[in-house]
């Protein structure tokens, strides 16, 4: 891993104009984008050997069922992984340690009620499912083995945050996004060849299970024993502010996940395979988006807080353009070169370069306006994101469902494309407005 002075000397050669605010930024969000792209990296090479293993139907299976266990892991949460992300913050700022563990507890409590009901009910409808929604027999079965995933998907989320809340950075981007598909890839050459798509969803289980062991153990060594401050309770202020959170979590799940779930029901499994394919090499894009969120969000909040709006638009200035110089490479190889990229996957995957392309444009827009949904949800805007998100879901099922019995994959990739553009283009223009900052590179203020 970087060593904090050597990256800090990096930055002050390239840019010797740097002040701290900046280089605390490109300081933080490389760290970030490390861990990232190695999740990203392992995510993809997952991919491709499944593909490999198991051809464009069976993947589209795969994702399938991958699909529904990551809604149901989202329902069950019911949004206090990020209303606790906020929550351990503030009271870690107090040192009130006590506080912190009986909340999460009850978030803990409250998450496993909540994943193994949802969970529960896939299992029960996973033939109804299989059968009458998706006209896919095989599905069913392998539906039943990716459910196991649902509670300790559920639950690695819930720790993840609870430890970037604690400022453990590493730890909550290893436990959240990098070691699933680390543990999950050499099962996957272990049980794939043997026992095909079964094989990989238990690659898949045991990973998550794994991976939520490692959670609980570095969240326990985050918790200081010593003790600490009692402070006045604010759970029931936390789950007030879970509800939501959760839609608007929903509701971005759904933009994400309806355009398979509508593939599946009115497209094929190769369908479902090649959009599942490409959708994974855009991930290498929105990795290095998530990665200046995930440090931006207590950036945006702190000065507001103090209302230091000027700061504001320099800090989303900067970090629209560093995201773009970061993903300017990836988009224009993914423009040049799609059909190349597909291939990697399996020559039944080599027409599917058009998918790409298109997945890539609503990201490049993704791009070009920077953290403006952290922006407003940070600055008090939450209702704005949430409706917005609303909004554009509602937006990607009416395109989705005009689009894919037409155009199978391609019509799933245009209503997604249309929805990201919208939304962050309508988020953008908002923020201008009411905050006067103009999110993208180059252009802070009016």
């Amino acid at each position: 891993m970087f060593q904090i002075q050597t990256l800090t000397g990096w930055i002050r050669v390239i840019w010797p104009r740097a002040d701290h605010e900046a280089i605390e930024l490109v300081r933080s969000t490389a760290i970030a984008l490390f861990l990232k792209i190695i999740a990203g990296g392992l995510v993809f090479i997952f991919s491709v050997v499944l593909a490999r293993f198991l051809g464009a139907e069976g993947t589209g299976i795969y994702f399938l069922a991958l699909t529904m266990t990551t809604v149901a892991a989202v329902l069950g949460r019911v949004g206090l992984d990020n209303a606790l992300l906020r929550f351990v913050s503030a009271h870690a700022a107090m040192q009130d340690w006590r506080q912190i563990e009986e909340v999460f507890i009850r978030c803990v409590r409250v998450t496993l009620l909540g994943a193994g009901a949802t969970g529960l009910a896939l299992f029960l409808c996973a033939d109804v499912l299989s059968e009458q929604v998706f006209s896919t027999p095989n599905l069913a079965g392998v539906l039943r083995w990716m459910v196991l995933g649902v509670v300790p998907l559920a639950l690695l989320t819930l720790h993840a945050q609870g430890l970037q809340g604690m400022r453990k950075f590493r730890e909550a981007l290893f436990v959240l996004n990098v070691a699933v598909p680390l543990v999950s890839l050499p099962l996957l050459f272990l049980m794939a060849p043997s026992f095909g798509v079964i094989g990989a969803v238990w690659a898949y289980v045991i990973a998550t299970v794994g991976t939520l062991a490692i959670g609980i153990w570095r969240w326990r060594s985050a918790i200081p024993r010593e003790p600490s401050i009692r402070s006045e309770s604010w759970s029931s202020e936390l789950f007030a502010s879970s509800i939501p959170l959760f839609w608007t979590s929903v509701f971005q799940l759904t933009i994400l996940w309806v355009p398979i779930v509508l593939l599946g029901t009115w497209a094929t499994m190769k369908d479902v395979g090649l959009y599942g394919a490409a959708t994974r090499v855009v991930v290498l894009i929105t990795m290095i988006v998530m990665s200046v969120n995930s440090v931006l969000a207590p950036t945006f909040s702190s000065l507001f807080r103090l209302g230091d709006i000027a700061a504001l638009k320099r800090v989303s200035r900067l970090s629209a353009t560093l995201t773009t110089v970061a993903v300017a490479p990836i988009i224009t190889f993914v423009m040049l070169w799609p059909n190349a990229l597909m291939s990697i996957f399996g020559n039944e995957f080599a027409d599917g370069g058009t998918l790409l392309v298109i997945l890539a444009m609503g990201q490049l827009f993704n791009v070009l306006t920077g953290s403006v949904g952290h922006l407003l949800m940070m600055c008090g805007h939450e209702r704005f994101v949430r409706n917005n998100v609303i909004g554009c879901a509602l937006l990607n099922f009416v395109c989705s469902a005009l689009l894919i019995p037409r155009f199978g994959a391609i019509g799933a990739a245009t209503a997604v494309a249309v929805t990201v553009i919208a939304e962050n283009v309508s988020a953008a223009i908002y923020a201008w407005f009411k905050l006067g900052v103009l999110s993208v590179p180059a252009i802070g203020s009016r």
